[in-house]
């Protein structure tokens, strides 16, 4: 098959694979060096403040990409003050008592915890499923630990946006037993 059609593995891209949407066409993402992009599924557009409007699809590409570039700040800014992370959903080694993490410096706390150790994180995209203003996406999340240990962990992530298009929750299904030495 060739690299666009649905039966090909796409590879990782500089941080964040091709997605497909709910009806298996491929959607190419800014960092997978595409010029377009092609949406079938509804589409929420939510304000930003600043005169643009984005979905939760949008979102969660630029969490991907603020994650890969150890863009800290920028992650956080994505998130709305009173937003939620649960990575994973339920009591994990992240969160204990599988409450989430609330607000913004709950939120900075899951960020200094399980992301800024890690030396790499690539999100592989399968497939997006983009619905009102929250987005589900298959992922495969390629990560290399600070000792170079690298590992593949499939999860599906879900993220919501609010009205001022930020992200208001993102929850990550995934289980603990799939990453080496839990």
């Amino acid at each position: 098959p060739s690299p666009d059609s649905p039966g090909s593995a796409p590879g990782v891209e500089a941080g964040y694979a091709r997605p497909t949407v709910n009806d298996g066409q491929y959607v190419r993402s800014s960092l997978a060096k595409s010029k377009s992009a092609h949406y079938r599924a509804p589409v929420q557009f939510l304000g930003m403040g600043n005169g643009t409007m984005t979905t939760a699809r949008d979102l969660s590409r630029m969490s991907a990409e603020r994650i890969k570039a150890h863009d800290r700040e920028g992650w956080l800014a994505l998130f709305a003050d009173d937003a939620i992370v649960q990575d994973p959903v339920g009591p994990s080694m992240f969160d204990p008592d599988g409450k989430g993490h609330h607000g913004r410096t709950g939120v900075a706390h899951f960020y200094d915890t399980a992301i800024a150790p890690n030396k790499d994180v690539t999100f592989e995209v399968h497939q997006s499923h983009l619905c009102g203003d929250e987005v589900a996406n298959v992922v495969t999340l390629h990560i290399t630990q600070a000792d170079g240990n690298g590992f593949k962990l499939p999860c599906v992530i879900c993220y919501k946006a609010n009205p001022e298009g930020k992200i208001a929750s993102l929850r990550a299904f995934w289980e603990v037993g799939n990453i080496p030495g839990f």
